[in-house]
């Protein structure tokens, strides 16, 4: 899920000296692993800076400023009153976005915002979170599931392939197409699969 890290923005290009600061994961959980569910080189990310910076006044209902992504509630160091910087989105290596420099996750509704303002920045369009509500609520279950698989066996290893797999409560569908209609029942089979 996206979350909020210290790291150096490379944008992939090599030699270029890497800006150590705080971004947001601003990539998809799909975008930014491989297929065996291992983490690309690199992922893309926004910088974080104070909001005053960026769009000076500003505040709910948080119309216009389009390059700006408001992250009420974050604090770092004490601090709060963040935005992420879209206009500056680049590639951080995920070797330097370890656990141990997070410093935050977004919730739910966090992630909906997320996917639209970055939608809506890009696409110059109104983009109501409403629209991607259905998708995030897949990808904020698969990777919650991800996650207690982890806890659970100790290694992603297997994880997307058990996703892959029929679920047996919605015959001819995989589990992870299933994931908005069946989000108990593949709870209950990864607990009953990893036990």
């Amino acid at each position: 899920m996206p979350v909020a890290g210290r790291t150096g923005v490379r944008n992939g290009q090599p030699g270029l000296r890497a800006k150590l600061e705080n971004v947001i994961v601003v990539g998809s959980s799909c975008g930014i692993r491989k297929e065996g569910g291992e983490l690309n080189d690199v992922i893309h990310v926004a910088p974080i800076k104070h909001l005053a910076s960026m769009a000076p006044g500003w505040g709910p209902p948080w119309s216009g400023w389009l390059h700006v992504l408001p992250l009420p509630g974050l604090e770092i160091n004490g601090e709060g009153d963040w935005a992420a910087n879209l206009a500056r989105i680049g590639l951080a290596g995920t070797d330097t976005l370890t656990a141990a420099h997070r410093v935050a996750s977004v919730s739910q509704q966090g992630m909906e915002a997320l996917k639209a303002r970055v939608a809506t920045y890009f696409v110059r369009a109104d983009i109501p979170t409403t629209v991607l509500g259905v998708g995030a609520h897949e990808e904020w279950h698969e990777l919650d599931l991800w996650e207690r698989w982890v806890e659970r066996t100790g290694a992603q290893d297997g994880f997307q392939q058990w996703l892959d797999e029929e679920n047996p409560n919605y015959p001819g569908r995989r589990r992870r197409d299933t994931l908005y209609d069946d989000l108990a029942g593949v709870r209950q089979q990864l607990d009953e699969t990893t036990a």
